[in-house]
């Protein structure tokens, strides 16, 4: 069984990023919501390394490195808040600016990491670079053999003029074919060389059919 935990992850801001915060979904966190954005994994795309051939294809045991770059529209509208909804085959470790936010360790213990997404709420760095980070480990099958493996991501960032814009998993990603590398999750972290992640198809494809969402009713960020 999927085990419910909290689902909105926040960052404290004082000087810098200091500690992370869990917030439980609430009714009136939702009033307090700023736009009417809703979060949807619609034009979110499974994706991966390359090394699988395709959705479902059989992916290598072992951890790979994905990253993204949120941009700052201009020097007047910047980031501030992050909504961010993750799923993944087999499990995953989420860091935006190179802090650990969280992943989905229970789900893959009880078997349903990619059925039910994880929902995070995060400050962004307004004055320097935004980079989401995400370890995802495609675990052993029943027969301790290479397996499909994938991640899908959909988020609403905020922007300090109160626009916002939906960020998806999509080839736009960076990734490696090979290990993740130490320090990856930092922003400074060099990927140049890194390749785009291939895109396995829409949620909904097969294996891992439609990933829910919840609350389904999660509409973007707090007002912090």
């Amino acid at each position: 069984m999927y085990a419910p935990k909290p689902i909105l992850a926040a960052i404290t801001l004082a000087t810098s990023f200091v500690s992370a915060v869990l917030l439980p979904e609430t009714g009136s966190n939702i009033v307090q919501r700023q736009e009417q954005v809703p979060l949807t994994f619609g034009n979110a795309q499974w994706i991966w390394t390359g090394e699988e051939a395709g959705a479902g294809g059989i992916a290598p045991i072992g951890s790979r490195g994905f990253r993204k770059h949120i941009s700052n529209p201009s020097s007047f509208v910047l980031p501030v808040c992050l909504t961010l909804a993750v799923a993944a085959d087999n499990e995953y470790v989420l860091y935006v600016n190179g802090f650990n936010i969280g992943n989905d360790f229970a789900g893959f213990i009880s078997g349903a990491s990619f059925l039910n997404a994880d929902i995070y709420n995060i400050p962004l760095n307004p004055e320097g670079e935004n980079v989401i980070a995400l370890n995802v480990t495609n675990g052993p099958g029943p027969t301790d053999v290479p397996n499909p493996a994938g991640v899908i991501v959909t988020g609403i960032i905020e922007f300090s003029d109160q626009s916002q814009e939906v960020l998806v998993s999509d080839s736009t990603w960076l990734t490696l074919a090979s290990d993740t590398p130490a320090g990856f999750m930092q922003p400074n972290f060099g990927d140049s060389a890194w390749i785009a992640a291939t895109e396995e198809g829409l949620d909904g494809v097969a294996p891992w059919g439609v990933t829910t969402i919840v609350p389904t009713n999660v509409i973007g960020c707090l007002n912090f």
